[in-house]
């Protein structure tokens, strides 16, 4: 293991997986052309979270949630129309590890399953640690909350809202069930800037 890079050897999961993947630190290189936007996929039992970063890899938003009990030929169509419509180039899929171990679980068996049976053969794909993503993505939408709050009762501070989240965003997001895609933009916020280093 390198950083949150993990080697196909480490996971519990068949030999055969590993073809579908690329090192982290290789996914820029394996897109072809010019650089393009990045996809993070947060698989859970329920949802499926989607994040996409813009094409200079700086930034990730959270953009959509998706059912994880529809077929998976419905799920691949969705995500598909998502690449599209963003110009994905590569998918970086968030990898659950056991929480105090570093290893993989059975979670990550899922995720591998799910991948495969999604078969997005069109893009490289790489996995990254999601560890504590929800918790983080949750206290983030609290923050901003809270600055929205201040922004609201201040007219002065609403008039350099600029840099504060906007109230028509933060009640989008209020939705619990778009946690899921704002875990997706936290994990792959992380991808992007271990990238930077």
């Amino acid at each position: 293991r390198v950083g949150n890079i993990w080697h196909w050897s480490e996971w519990p999961v068949q030999r055969p997986l590993s073809k579908m993947w690329v090192p982290a630190q290789r996914l820029a290189s394996a897109i072809q052309g010019p650089r393009r936007a990045l996809l993070g996929i947060d698989h859970g039992m329920k949802r499926i979270g989607l994040a996409v970063s813009e094409a200079s890899w700086r930034f990730s938003e959270p953009k959509s949630i998706i059912s994880a009990e529809r077929p998976i030929e419905q799920v691949r169509k969705d995500i598909l129309e998502v690449c599209e419509q963003y110009e994905v180039g590569g998918v970086v899929v968030g990898w659950p590890l056991i929480a105090n171990d570093d290893k993989p679980g059975k979670q990550c068996v899922q995720v591998a399953q799910f991948m495969q049976e999604l078969n997005l053969h069109e893009f490289p794909k790489a996995l990254w640690d999601e560890r504590y993503t929800s918790a983080m993505a949750l206290l983030a939408r609290e923050e901003a909350a809270e600055i929205d709050a201040l922004c609201a009762a201040d007219p002065r501070r609403r008039r350099r809202g600029k840099v504060m989240q906007s109230r028509s965003r933060l009640n989008r997001q209020a939705n619990d069930d778009f946690l899921d895609a704002e875990a997706a933009a936290v994990m792959l916020q992380s991808f992007l800037d271990a990238q930077a280093r």
